[in-house]
């Protein structure tokens, strides 16, 4: 296990990191013996609950806060090609905070630390995964940014209703354009407009940056968009481009406001 900690005015990082099979000098042990954990067949459904309940124990256990499994994602390789190579195996548990009885919403990172705007944030989101071959065996694990509550302001907030939610999400998404979901657009690519598609929705805690502060924050309620986007030309049609999924919108579910989840 590695710990990495760093604690400047810039940006600040603290983590937990650990390999099952720490790389040699040539790398070629540990290759083969991955090779070995993942050449197996897919996880079962008894393998994947048992190792998601497993990591919400080790969590816990830490006295780092209480936290719970987020999702759990199967990834499936092959060697050497798919036709004659051989499968290789593994699925994550990822795993988020809980505070005062409510999870916080998963699978949104900061992308830039040295963001130096006024509510941006040089801290990454708490966060834990953990990766396992097909039966269950621990290969590699991260737990990042852990945190100390310092207070609770509001055990019970006001919050708007989900259909008001849903009307500001609408309304925000209509006035949007291409540059907010990460499109760049070239001289001579004619009049293009975004479509959205909504995938998924989740409500949970989002933490927003303390203003004035190098490293406090606030966790507040907040509904999550993810789906997809493309670009399109307006006169034929066309796809020019896409995104296949990402995190569209969050909105703070107190008033209504939205956060900038890529500053923190």
């Amino acid at each position: 296990m590695r710990a990495s900690i760093r604690d400047r005015e810039d940006f600040k990082i603290s983590n937990l990191s650990l390999r099952l099979l720490p790389n040699t000098p040539a790398g070629f042990d540990r290759e083969i013996q991955m090779a070995s954990l993942l050449n197996t067949d897919a996880p079962t459904q008894e393998i994947l609950e048992q190792t998601q309940n497993q990591v919400s124990q080790w969590l816990n256990d830490l006295g780092m806060g209480t936290w719970e499994v987020d999702s759990c994602e199967t990834s499936r390789c092959t060697t050497n090609g798919e036709s004659d190579g051989m499968e290789q195996w593994t699925f994550t548990v990822h795993a988020v905070p809980v505070f005062e009885g409510m999870a916080a919403i998963g699978g949104i990172q900061i992308g830039n630390l040295r963001n130096e705007e006024e509510y941006a944030s040089n801290y990454y989101m708490t966060e834990a995964s953990f990766t396992f071959n097909a039966d269950g065996v621990l290969t590699e694990g991260q737990l990042w940014s852990p945190v100390d509550v310092v207070r609770t302001v509001n055990e019970n907030a006001a919050t708007l209703s989900m259909d008001g939610l849903l009307k500001r999400a609408m309304e925000h998404l209509s006035l949007s354009d291409m540059y907010e979901y990460g499109f760049i657009s070239e001289d001579g690519q004619g009049k293009l407009h975004a479509e959205v598609s909504i995938h998924r929705v989740d409500y949970g805690l989002m933490r927003v940056k303390v203003p004035d502060t190098d490293d406090r924050y606030y966790y507040v309620p907040a509904i999550a968009f993810r789906g997809s986007s493309e670009i399109v030309h307006q006169d034929t049609g066309d796809v020019w481009d896409s995104r296949e999924e990402q995190v569209l919108l969050v909105l703070n579910a107190v008033d209504g406001s939205v956060i900038d989840f890529e500053q923190g």
